[in-house]
């Protein structure tokens, strides 16, 4: 399952932190990984870089100053589809760690970024095996940037059967979802997450936590939202919903395992199929007609077409006043400020009532 939350943290692109003893696999894990899906990838050692190997090499170029970068980011820059593992994280020297930072949470090298489709993946070992630093002395800053997956040591009858008959594939009946796929249900995910409740979004840190990941506003939204939009991308795959708690986990600690606990009791329709049949049933509570309500108008703005523009009109036509109305200002500040009138897009002649009840809030204010 450890390995399979991994993969869900490839899929969704998302900066990933494997958490170890020495010599379980952990490397072995991501050369077996990148070499399935045909990428390249570039291993580093941080516990021996110094801040020139991710900040960039101070140069003085026409009169102007340049950071420039080292061979290692030609090979990425070249590969265009690669992993960037960066092993031994723990014993990264302090005065590196700011360089490294920009590097797992911006994918830039110096002044240079790197390709969209790089995915920046770390290992360390735990720090009570004298290994680097535990999650206690890591700064949130750090921690918050990726999500964080414990990898076990093989059991003694699995380590006895690769011996014989080789390791096994980690992504055996697993085919990852292209980005593009992970894009289209980042809508419903994102609607999902609107729903926790507000205490989760941000708790107050207690010092010398030994949590690795932690809810606030990046980690729901860059990290969770995104694996979560992987699993859905899978097919909300039943076998791979322990591997999703693994991951959530991993991106907000205890909160995590919650929020997963949560997704399991939802019976929300994809707003998807809602855009494709805009009459289908619809749930009965209404904290779950919410979600689906700003899903739906996420879905038809992450993807715009006059057919789906139409189909999310009549959708809100189907809630209530005070819900609809939600909906109603999201797609008409969307109307204004992308000039949709101009490419022929229009709303339909109930929204006019309330498009004057929306003009008195915004004068009211």
């Amino acid at each position: 399952m450890e390995q399979q939350a991994f993969a869900i943290a490839v899929a969704a692109q998302v900066p990933t932190h494997l958490i170890g003893m020495p010599g379980i696999g952990k490397t072995a894990l991501v050369r077996s990984i990148a070499r399935k899906l045909g990428w390249h990838l570039e291993v580093m050692i941080a516990a021996n870089r110094d801040r020139t190997d991710f900040g960039g090499i101070p140069l003085v170029k026409d009169g102007r100053l340049e950071l420039a970068h080292l061979p290692w980011v030609e090979r990425l820059l070249a590969a265009r589809q690669a992993i960037l593992f960066i092993d031994e994280i723990g014993g990264t020297p302090l005065d590196v760690r700011p360089s490294l930072l920009k590097v797992i949470d911006e994918r830039v090298v110096g002044d240079t970024p790197l390709p969209r489709e790089t995915v920046v993946v770390a290992a360390s070992n735990p720090g009570e095996w004298g290994e680097g630093d535990g999650a206690e002395v890591w700064s949130l800053a750090m921690k918050t940037r990726m999500v964080h997956i414990p990898i076990s040591p093989p059991s003694a009858a699995h380590f006895t059967r690769a011996l014989v008959q080789g390791w096994e594939d980690p992504l055996a009946g697993l085919e990852l979802p292209t980005p593009q796929a992970v894009a289209t249900h980042l809508p419903r995910a994102k609607a999902l997450i609107l729903m926790r409740q507000p205490q989760a979004v941000a708790p107050i840190p207690k010092p010398g936590d030994t949590v690795w990941g932690w809810p606030n506003p990046r980690t729901w939204e860059s990290i969770a939202a995104r694996g979560l939009a992987a699993w859905l991308a899978m097919g909300s795959p039943e076998t791979m919903r322990e591997a999703l708690q693994i991951f959530l986990l991993g991106a907000l600690g205890p909160y995590g395992l919650t929020f997963a606990a949560w997704l399991q009791e939802q019976e929300i329709p994809d707003p998807e199929a809602l855009l494709a049949d805009p009459e289908m049933a619809l749930p009965l509570r209404q904290d779950q007609l919410y979600t689906l309500m700003y899903g739906v108008v996420a879905a038809v703005l992450s993807t715009l077409t006059h057919q789906r523009w139409e189909a999310g009109w009549q959708f809100l036509r189907r809630l209530t006043p005070d819900m609809a109305f939600l909906g109603v200002r999201e797609l008409l500040t969307a109307y204004r400020e992308r000039r949709l009138m101009e490419q022929g897009f229009s709303f339909p002649k109930w929204v006019r009532e309330m498009m004057r009840v929306l003009e008195a809030v915004e004068k009211a204010r």
